[in-house]
């Protein structure tokens, strides 16, 4: 069995689907109650926004778990622009597992997302002119990988290029500029390293291990004659791609109107009838929250409880076959 550690659940979700590509059964847990039956246990640790104490306590308790359970390796999914805890969560992984490094790849060269040179890069701008520097839990203020990182007490960060070695007691940062560096960075894993990073990570691993992947042709989901609810939880550009894929003919955007700042009865009942007014129109619909420019944490939160409630009402009045959740 392999083990997965994410600190949210759309990070958990994406590792899951990479497995389903190479024929393995995913199970996604949020809670410490395991009834292993699938050939990957992802864990939601629910960390990336938590305090340094709640992650410390969050990563001790899954690693006591995880250590009655037989398992092959484990990987530590990150963000991919490194937002919340990722030093301090491999370092503990790496002090509770008794493993002597870590190599973390967060970057997904195919979407455009490179480390080269200690730089950040997406689709070749820097990290921090792009719209994470409005994110409104972790701005993204600057594109050098070793300041968005921070320091580590007990383990030396470095930078690396692919091939370079991996020192003990160290976590080491690989460059990645293709998939190529990632593969090559993958066959260089060993037993006391944990891996750690993104999706495509974690791919180019399950590659270099012999998996064979079963991916599914693009247009083998049918779209046409199923309900669909597409729920779009970020606010920012590049994460509309999915959006403008759709068919506007086909799918009504609905969007939260900007009088909600908090869960408001009245407005929610008004944007739900607009939903399921839609929905009885055409059985697709996208919600989205496409309203905040600068980052404010607070209003981040409220916004997430709003969606969340928001969707819950929905679906007592509609009949939904598929749910697809992003952001």
């Amino acid at each position: 069995m392999i083990v997965v550690i994410a600190d949210d659940f759309s990070g958990a979700a994406e590792i899951g689907g990479v497995g389903l590509r190479y024929g393995l059964k995913p199970e996604i847990r949020t809670d410490n109650q395991f009834d292993i039956n699938g050939d990957i246990l992802i864990f939601d640790s629910n960390t990336r926004s938590a305090t340094v104490e709640e992650v410390q306590l969050q990563i001790l308790k899954l690693i006591q778990h995880l250590m009655n359970l037989s398992w092959q390796w484990i990987y530590k999914k990150t963000d991919s622009v490194l937002r919340g805890h990722v030093v301090s969560e491999i370092s503990l992984i790496l002090k509770y597992s008794g493993k002597h490094n870590a190599l973390l790849i967060p970057q997904n060269p195919g979407a455009g997302r490179i480390i080269t040179n200690g730089v950040y890069l997406i689709d070749d701008t820097p990290l921090h002119l792009t719209d994470f520097l409005s994110d409104p839990d972790f701005p993204r203020y600057t594109s050098n990988v070793l300041d968005l990182l921070g320091t580590s007490d007990t383990f030396e960060l470095q930078l690396s290029e692919p091939g370079s070695k991996i020192n003990k007691n160290s976590i080491t940062i690989g460059s990645a500029k293709n998939k190529n560096d990632l593969y090559q960075w993958a066959k260089q894993l060993k037993s006391e390293t944990i891996p750690a990073g993104g999706s495509e990570f974690f791919d180019a691993i399950l590659k270099s291990k012999g998996y064979d992947s079963h991916l599914v042709g693009k247009n083998s989901f049918d779209w046409e004659n199923k309900n669909i609810l597409v729920v779009c939880g970020s606010t920012k550009i590049q994460y509309k791609q999915l959006i403008n894929q759709l068919n506007k003919e086909v799918f009504i955007i609905c969007n939260m109107p900007c009088a909600i700042s908090e869960i408001n009865d009245h407005y929610l009942k008004q944007w739900q009838n607009n939903i399921v007014e839609a929905f009885r129109k055409t059985g697709k619909v996208v919600l989205t929250i496409e309203q905040m420019t600068d980052p404010v944490p607070e209003k981040s939160g409220r916004l997430k409880k709003i969606l969340a409630e928001l969707t819950a009402r929905v679906l007592e009045f509609i009949q939904v076959e598929e749910i697809f959740i992003e952001g």
